[in-house]
């Protein structure tokens, strides 16, 4: 049963998600980020070892950072047209996007599977919130983001065997398809995050239940489970027909459409990296002998029914949008 005090830091972090969300004060969107921060920093050290206690306290000094920069550009905003741009760094801080991204690679290996589906997906919600505002007062800022953040996570996963650092470097390069949604309409970046959120939740569900955490020990997985992972990354990386592809697909319309031709060309620039590296895994996996090396990690019917969830992602959203 899960500790009360988790409940509420949960439960808080939630409230924070939504308060940013529904509320047009710039103020008390970054109340609501503090909020998000301090409800998510207890639930990094749950297993209570110096690794995670080491991150949590790198994930405090950045994000602290982070928000005095925020909280200094919404108090200055209506006199001064550089506060806006404090603003907008500051969100790129908090989100870990490159080049103020260095934080994030350290931060995610003494994280567990859990606390990083928090990091990955719940909280970049509220920062998106709120940069999507700030989209419309300073592009040039989130465009160099997006530029860098695009060759920066197709790149840095490339000489990397740990899961959780392709994982982070996974997260830099989707920053930038969905910042470049921002730039291009309200609400495609939030059509965008959710199939994002689908594919990359169920792909940690695998990781998490058979404690993966590097290539090697992905190899010795049954063929199946093995498999699946391999798939669900060509997913990320925006391979068609897989579901990832969709979302990237309209991202690449809308970015034509409106003539921003180079922002384009870098994103798919990093998608043929991250989709090399990806193809190399999968290609790996399958001429790995997964009947000699395969262990089953005490698989049972609860993970098997998370595989079966796993691979009906993958082409869930393509065929709702044929159809």
């Amino acid at each position: 049963m899960m500790h009360p005090a988790f409940i509420l830091f949960y439960s808080s972090l939630l409230f924070s998600i939504f308060l940013v969300v529904s509320c047009n004060s710039l103020v008390v969107c970054w109340l609501g980020l503090e909020i998000n921060m301090l409800s998510f920093i207890p639930l990094m050290i749950m297993k209570n070892n110096k690794y995670s206690s080491e991150c949590a306290l790198k994930y405090f000094l950045v994000q602290a950072v982070a928000s005095l920069l925020i909280f200094t550009g919404c108090l200055g905003m209506n006199y001064s047209f550089l506060m806006e741009n404090l603003v907008v760094a500051g969100l790129l801080v908090k989100l870990g996007c490159a080049p103020m991204h260095q934080w994030v690679p350290g931060v995610v290996e003494g994280l567990s599977w859990g606390s990083l589906f928090i990091m990955f997906l719940m909280q970049k919600i509220s920062p998106l919130a709120f940069m999507s505002v700030m989209s419309s007062y300073n592009s040039n800022l989130i465009i160099s983001g997006v530029l860098l953040s695009a060759l920066v996570g197709s790149v840095g996963g490339l000489t990397s065997s740990s899961l959780r650092k392709i994982m982070a470097y996974s997260s830099i390069a989707q920053l930038s398809w969905i910042l470049s949604a921002t730039l291009t309409s309200s609400g495609l970046w939030v059509s965008y995050f959710c199939i994002y959120f689908l594919i990359l939740s169920s792909l940690l569900m695998v990781l998490n239940d058979f404690e993966v955490f590097n290539l090697n020990k992905m190899l010795l997985l049954q063929g199946k489970y093995k498999y699946a992972i391999g798939l669900s990354l060509l997913s990320l990386g925006g391979l068609p027909p897989f579901s990832g592809f969709l979302p990237k697909f309209i991202v690449v319309s809308s970015l034509l459409s409106e003539g921003q031709v180079y922002i384009f060309s870098f994103l798919l620039l990093g998608t043929f990296v991250s989709l090399f590296f990806y193809v190399r895994v999968v290609l790996t996996s399958m001429m790995m002998s997964s009947f000699n090396l395969s262990f089953s990690g005490g698989t049972g019917h609860k993970k098997e029914a998370k595989l079966v969830v796993n691979v009906f992602i993958l082409g869930l959203p393509t065929l709702f949008f044929m159809f």
